[in-house]
């Protein structure tokens, strides 16, 4: 009969009132650990003086418009930096085609100009041929165009063809001319 006194609900309760305290306790030390210093107030930032906020303006972009740059890539000297028509530098680091020597030449056609600006030796030129049929998926043989074009996720990734014949049919008329200028430019310098 005593082994029935001592299994009473007070007990179990003295228990569960326990198991409360500590979630209760947690859930403080929680609080106090996320919340900032100041007591759940808000945080201010440092920003410069020079700083104007412009969210105001965020909607007024049209995004059925076409907003076109004049920058292009100059490659000389193993360096790659982009100029715009107005001889302004811009970078075109992390862009999808950085590093080529004409990154836009699947949409603007190359004009006598910019070839003879930028291409200087028919390495240069060979590369920008190539970099042509680099986007469209051409399987190189030589290995310095392989580690060069592999470099980029873009062509590593994508499914290879052989067959050069097949990527210059699938070539727009920008990139058709632009292939035939580059190829011209080279012949003219006996570079081929």
């Amino acid at each position: 009969m005593n082994d029935k006194k001592k299994s009473s609900p007070g007990w179990l309760i003295g228990v569960i009132a326990g198991g409360v305290l500590d979630v209760i306790l947690v859930a403080l030390l929680v609080v106090f650990l996320i919340l900032p210093e100041g007591g759940g107030g808000s945080v201010k930032a440092d920003v410069p003086e020079e700083f104007e906020a412009n969210a105001d303006t965020y909607d007024d972009t049209e995004y059925e418009l076409e907003y076109s740059s004049d920058a292009f890539v100059n490659f000389s000297g193993g360096s790659v930096k982009g100029e715009s028509a107005g001889g302004k530098n811009t970078d075109d680091e992390g862009g999808k085609y950085s590093g080529f020597v004409f990154p836009d030449s699947d949409k603007v056609l190359l004009t006598d100009e910019r070839i003879s600006e930028t291409v200087k030796d028919a390495g240069t030129c060979r590369r920008a041929v190539n970099e042509m049929y680099a986007r469209y998926g051409y399987e190189f043989t030589m290995q310095e165009n392989i580690d060069f074009f592999n470099q980029y996720d873009w062509y590593r990734n994508m499914e290879k063809e052989t067959d050069m014949d097949k990527i210059s049919a699938a070539f727009s008329s920008i990139e058709k001319k632009n292939v035939d200028k580059l190829t011209l430019y080279e012949d003219n310098h006996n570079w081929n």
